[in-house]
């Protein structure tokens, strides 16, 4: 059945848009190689081969970081976080939720301070990583959500109780198609302008599978006219990645549900499974045993031919018996 969509007949100017919301979920660990490098101004940390100067940690909460100091330059730095630039040497504190630290000493193998970024933290908030001993070694941290939420305009708007981000001219949406038909239609989204060190935590994030929803709606001075509905929801299937000297775009690839009908379905007719499923449930527990060439005889035992067959009362059979050579008698 066709959709439709009231656009506003007064005099205020109605402009259509797109939002999208990209569920990231289930957390994933980021091993990062710390090394300590000697720079015109003094030592500073390498992050998987990236100065503080040109490079700025991206994260998504939920996940684990893994600050990896084996490397010996690292002897005598150890890697602490803050909310405040440069940590204590700039006047603030060391910030320890959710941060532990290994056993073994800077620039000894085995060596991490790891991180597992927590979920109350805010989109954008600000993280410094330092060196507890020295100062100006270190560099900035901007956490990210794990659910992203993206719309086709500029600045932020709330949908429901949720804040949508706006990537202008930096985002692209494929034809949404509607058919009559029982088909599996998908759509392309594709986000351009990326900062390259963005990417890494893209492309580490648990994204295949996980929900993906597109919502049209409208605007008029800067207001809803009503509430978004949803156009396309699905699951993100194929992230693509062209990377350039500064900056990136990622293309995803998002499914129907619908395409779960071609996928054959990983069952088995077997005890286990079963059981996997229906704990207690069973009802396939003698399938193995028919399955190994075991001959059945029903009715009649060859011992007893010639004997005299006497009434065998229901109550008294048994599949075990069945399976092992016939009806008691």
């Amino acid at each position: 059945m066709p959709r439709t969509v009231n656009f506003s007949t007064t005099d205020t100017v109605t402009e259509p848009f797109f939002a999208c919301e990209l569920g990231f979920s289930g957390s994933v660990t980021r091993n990062i190689n710390v090394k300590v490098v000697s720079t015109g101004d003094g030592n500073v940390y390498s992050l998987d081969g990236q100065q503080p100067a040109n490079y700025e940690l991206y994260v998504s909460k939920g996940n684990t970081i893994k600050f990896l100091q084996h490397d010996t330059t690292n002897t005598n730095h150890p890697l602490r976080l803050s909310t405040t630039p440069d940590g204590t040497h700039g006047g603030g504190s060391e910030y320890t939720t959710g941060v532990t630290y290994s056993s073994a000493s800077p620039g000894s193998a085995g060596s991490y301070t790891q991180w597992v970024v927590d979920s109350s933290l805010n989109y954008g908030d600000k993280l410094y990583y330092y060196c507890s001993n020295h100062s100006g070694m270190g560099g900035s941290i901007t956490v990210l959500e794990s659910t992203y939420r993206l719309w086709t305009g500029y600045g932020e708007i709330t949908i429901g109780s949720d804040t949508y981000y706006g990537v202008g001219d930096y985002g692209n949406l494929s034809v949404v198609r509607e058919t009559e038909k029982l088909e599996a239609t998908g759509v392309t989204l594709t986000l351009s302008g990326i900062p390259n060190n963005m990417v890494s935590d893209a492309l580490l994030q648990n994204y295949q599978g996980q929900n993906a929803n597109i919502y049209f709606g409208t605007l008029a001075n800067g207001q809803l006219t009503q509430q978004p509905y949803l156009l396309f929801s699905g699951k993100m299937d194929v992230m693509n990645v062209v990377q350039q000297a500064e900056n990136s775009a990622i293309t995803i690839q998002c499914e129907n549900y619908l395409a779960e009908l071609r996928r054959s379905k990983v069952g088995r007719y077997t005890d286990q499974d079963q059981q996997s499923r229906f704990t207690g449930d069973t009802s396939l527990r003698f399938v193995d045993a028919i399955q190994q060439d075991k001959e059945i005889l029903w009715g009649v035992p060859f011992s007893t031919v010639g004997r005299q067959i006497k009434p065998v009362d229901p109550g008294d059979i048994d599949i075990d018996d069945i399976l092992k050579g016939g009806f008691p008698f």
